[in-house]
Formats: C-alpha cells, sequence, structure tokens
C-alpha cells in the first residue's frame, strides 16, 4: 500500500508536518482511510494467523477498535472495546442517513 499511498498522502518530513496534516480535515480523512485499509489488508493476509487470514472489512466493532487503540497484531480473541462498540451501534441504527445532509 506504501507506493499507492504515498501518490495521494506524499510523505511527511517532519513530525510538525504531519501534525499539520492530521489537522486540515481534507487531508485527515486520507490518513483514517488509509489506516483501516491497512489493517483490512494486514489481517486478511495469509500467515496472519498461520492460516488463513480474517476478513474485517464488514466488521465495523473491529475496525473502530483498531482505530482507537492503533494497530494491533490480527488476533482471533480480539475484543470490541466501548469506542468499537459505540461506533457499531451507531453504524447498524435505522436512522443513520437522517443525520447527514446529502
Amino acid at each position: 500500500m506504501g507506493d499507492e499511498c504515498t501518490k495521494i498522502i506524499p510523505l511527511s518530513k517532519s513530525r510538525s508536518e504531519l501534525a499539520k496534516k492530521l489537522q486540515n480535515d481534507s487531508i485527515n480523512i486520507l490518513y483514517a482511510a488509509a489506516f483501516l485499509k491497512m489493517n483490512i489488508e494486514r489481517w486478511k493476509s495469509e500467515g496472519s494467523f498461520g492460516k488463513e487470514g480474517i476478513d474485517i472489512s464488514e466488521n465495523v466493532g473491529i475496525l473502530a477498535t483498531l482505530y482507537s487503540n492503533g494497530p494491533r497484531k490480527p488476533n482471533t480473541e480480539i475484543k470490541v472495546n466501548k469506542f468499537g462498540i459505540t461506533a457499531k451501534n451507531f453504524y447498524i441504527r435505522k436512522n443513520l442517513l437522517q443525520w447527514f445532509e446529502f
């Protein structure tokens, strides 16, 4: 994913440059999306568990947990944290679309 991402989000030359990018709403969303995609790919890659990987692409609870805690080694015993539970409950709400303007 590295070369693919750096075409969209150039590497930062310093921590202050990175901090500035993360404060920009047009750029920080790209970092969030890249972080989620990185975890999805990492977890589903074969060999992560000594066998086939796990597809977490549809598991909002685990993705939100990883997002709030930072990357973790893939683990079939992962526990969804409070942030993950909140994200999942929000995601599955029937009236979710009412919260956003289109």
